[in-house]
């Protein structure tokens, strides 16, 4: 017996090929293992069965890190001790001279300023960190809150809070923000 290739059905009967002449070529292509993918339910299988081998070793060879919901600490270790030290360095003393300045007709100790701003520098950096290298609105509300609490606590009256929330939002002239990109909730 000859061996069919399943392309030869269509160039030998085409489309008016008696229905019964075809079933029968489609069962001996069946019987040889060449049968086109819709008279052969195996292979369907076979396919699925291949996606879902590839999907497990990609996942497998990625690793943990492909599927980590937080990438932040395993793609940038330390980044919170590296962020932290150059916003020290660099934005930390003006920031810190600044809101002494808020406070001017009350007495603000430099060491107590720079704690307050240290503070909020790394509440700002671990919850950076816990939303994974985007920190939500809701977060960032909640730790400038924080901010604010401490301010109020030192606070005397209502013109150095007013003082303080120019200088927060970083529009002041006459106190400016060098941490207005922290202090200011633009989303």
């Amino acid at each position: 017996m000859k061996r069919i290739v399943p392309g030869q059905i269509l160039r030998r009967f085409g489309g008016a090929a008696k229905k019964q002449e075809r079933y029968r070529l489609h069962r001996r292509l069946y019987k040889q293992g060449t049968a086109l993918c819709s008279e052969h339910p195996e292979r369907g299988i076979m396919r699925r069965l291949l996606t879902f081998m590839v999907v497990l070793l990609a996942l497998k060879v990625c690793g943990p890190e492909c599927s980590a919901e937080n990438p932040v600490p395993e793609h940038n270790p330390d980044y919170r001790t590296r962020a932290g030290t150059f916003y020290e360095k660099k934005y930390l003393p003006g920031a810190t001279k600044r809101l002494i300045c808020v406070f001017a007709p009350q007495e603000l100790s430099e060491k107590k300023a720079r704690q307050i701003l240290h503070q909020f520098i790394y509440n700002f950096l671990d919850q950076y960190i816990a939303d994974g290298g985007a920190t939500t609105r809701r977060n960032h509300a909640r730790i400038l809150a924080r901010l604010d609490s401490r301010v109020q606590q030192l606070a005397d009256g209502p013109s150095i809070l007013k003082n303080y929330e120019a200088w927060k939002s970083g529009s002041s002239g006459k106190f400016p923000n060098p941490l207005a990109f922290l202090t200011q909730v633009v989303y």
